[in-house]
């Protein structure tokens, strides 16, 4: 039931309890679009922040230090697609892409067992599905080897490494 009044010019005017009403749910609703966007998973190796939009992510990795990047391209490919880091950096991987794509090092989820590799003392971890514009980042503290690669794009070669000095 919308409630307006018409004034003398004959233009419908909204009242005051309605537009603080409108602006309270414009305010909800933009509160909730962002929870919906990502999250923050605390594991093993250090924090992993879900599917975030690249802006908002820029600015955190701008105020955390340095992070490295990796692209997951239309091409199904990491690149680059073997990174080496020390430890204590965040990689971020960005979902350039058209379509969704995860970065997993699940060895109970490879189609291939050589594609999910784990230094001693690393967790499994997997980042779920990221849509084509958002991110995910990891932290890794555990020195070593490590290869992951995309679920629904295994097969066709979507794999990366990872050296942590």
């Amino acid at each position: 039931m919308t409630m307006r009044t018409l004034n003398m010019d004959g233009i419908n005017r909204f009242s005051r309890r309605q537009l603080i009403f409108m602006a309270a749910a414009a305010m909800a609703g933009s509160a909730l679009a962002g929870c919906s966007t990502g999250g923050t998973v605390t594991t093993g190796e250090g924090v992993a922040q879900v599917a975030q939009p690249a802006a908002q992510v820029n600015a955190a990795s701008a105020a955390a230090g340095a992070t490295s990047v990796v692209h997951m391209t239309d091409q199904l490919k990491f690149d680059p697609a073997t990174i080496t880091v020390k430890a204590g950096t965040t990689i971020e991987w960005q979902n350039t892409s058209t379509t969704v794509h995860t970065v997993t090092d699940d060895p109970s989820k490879a189609q291939n067992p050589s594609d999910a590799a784990l230094p001693n003392g690393a967790q499994p971890w997997d980042s779920g599905m990221i849509n084509p514009g958002q991110t995910y980042r990891r932290t890794f503290t555990v020195a070593g080897q490590y290869s992951y690669f995309c679920i629904p794009h295994e097969s066709m070669g979507m794999v990366g490494k990872i050296v942590v000095q």
